[in-house]
């Protein structure tokens, strides 16, 4: 009987990682190894399409994370937008009422 770790493994250098991951599985569950399969289980997938099954999983997390991305970077922009917007609104005030004190004071001097 075979008994298997986890270990990070990497994607070799000019394979995908669906052929990675299928090289992988068919190693693992070698039926020369396996007794044609007999000791092959799974937990939470279909040994048949474990590859295809680690695959969607890895998109669909890679989905999620972009999503969040997007969301954050969407609220950062409208935060600033917010911010961008009130401090031009504060300068625009504060130069009408520089203007208005200066129109002020040239008429007083007069």
């Amino acid at each position: 009987m075979a008994a298997t770790r986890l270990m990070a493994l990497h994607i070799n250098k000019g394979k995908t990682l669906a052929q990675c991951l299928q090289e992988r599985t068919d190693y693992a569950s070698n039926p020369e190894k396996t007794e044609k399969g007999e000791w092959v289980t799974a937990y939470e997938c279909d040994p048949m399409t474990v590859d295809e099954e680690f695959l969607l999983s890895k998109r669909r997390s890679e989905m999620q994370e972009y999503q969040k991305v997007l969301k954050n970077v969407e609220m950062f922009l409208q935060e600033q937008g917010v911010e961008s917007v009130q401090r031009e609104e504060a300068a625009k005030k504060d130069e009408q009422r520089r203007m208005a004190e200066g129109k002020e004071k040239r008429h007083e001097d007069r």
